[in-house]
């Protein structure tokens, strides 16, 4: 399977309400085999890609559990 697929199925399990955003650290520990720059190459294609949105430097938000506590603020 590749990175983005594993990335993709992990942050569908894990992510939540309450956890959305997450660090390059969160990351590197689910991808221990990649160096640093592979690492941030493959935030930058979960980005180009719409999974992930860059917030700033080293943090990341995924928009789908966002939108979770949109919804939830909203009832």
């Amino acid at each position: 399977m590749q990175n983005t697929n594993i990335l993709q199925n992990t942050l569908e399990k894990h992510a939540n309400a309450e956890n959305y955003i997450f660090s390059v650290g969160s990351f590197n520990v689910l991808f221990r085999t990649l160096n640093y720059f592979a690492l941030l190459v493959l935030l930058g294609r979960a980005v180009k890609k719409g999974l992930l949105i860059r917030m700033c430097k080293g943090y990341y938000l995924y928009p789908k559990a966002k939108l979770v506590l949109v919804h939830k603020v909203g009832q």
